[in-house]
This record gives C-alpha cells, sequence and structure tokens, in this order.
C-alpha cells in the first residue's frame, strides 16, 4: 500500500486526485506502477506533463533517492538542468 503526503507537494487539486486514484489502482492490483500525470501520448499540452525531481544537492547521482524528489513541470525541471549543468554545479545538501 502506497501512502500519499500532500502536506510536502504544492501541486494543483486536480493532480492530487489523479495520484489518489493512481494509488488506489495499483493497491487493487490493476496496475503495477503510479503514472504522472499530463504524461500520455495523448496530452494536449506541448512540453506538459509532471517530472520526478530531486531537490537541488540531493541528486540521485550523489546517492539519493527519491524520497528526496517532488513533482515538478517537465519544462521548469529542463530549466533546472540547465542552469545547474544536470548538477554538477551544486554541492551535496546533507540531510539533518
Amino acid at each position: 500500500m502506497f501512502f500519499l503526503s500532500t502536506s510536502r507537494m504544492v501541486v494543483p487539486s486536480a493532480n492530487i486526485g489523479w495520484l489518489r486514484n493512481e494509488i488506489r489502482r495499483v493497491d487493487l492490483g490493476q496496475a503495477k506502477n503510479l503514472r504522472l500525470p499530463r504524461n500520455s501520448r495523448n496530452s494536449k499540452t506541448y512540453e506538459g506533463g509532471y517530472q520526478l525531481a530531486h531537490e537541488r544537492g540531493r541528486e540521485s547521482a550523489k546517492g539519493f533517492s527519491y524520497q528526496y524528489a517532488h513533482l515538478q513541470d517537465r519544462g521548469l525541471h529542463k530549466l533546472q538542468h540547465k542552469y545547474d549543468n544536470y548538477g554538477r554545479k551544486n554541492k551535496i545538501r546533507p540531510v539533518r
């Protein structure tokens, strides 16, 4: 069973409903994985959709898990990597 903590996320309520429905589908055995909102081939948005983006300084290449990842627009995630050289310019932020 998955647990959705919406207190840390800042996403539209429609996307929270989408994620709750995806969690329900996995719990009932109708699906094996969660899908992210607006990421289908039939999506009407250009460069739209969401990705799981790691916090700055806590990238997966530095050994951090998806516990430190949040939903972020695909365009913003690409811009983040453009300016931080795909995480190489960020120093490691230790967990307190």
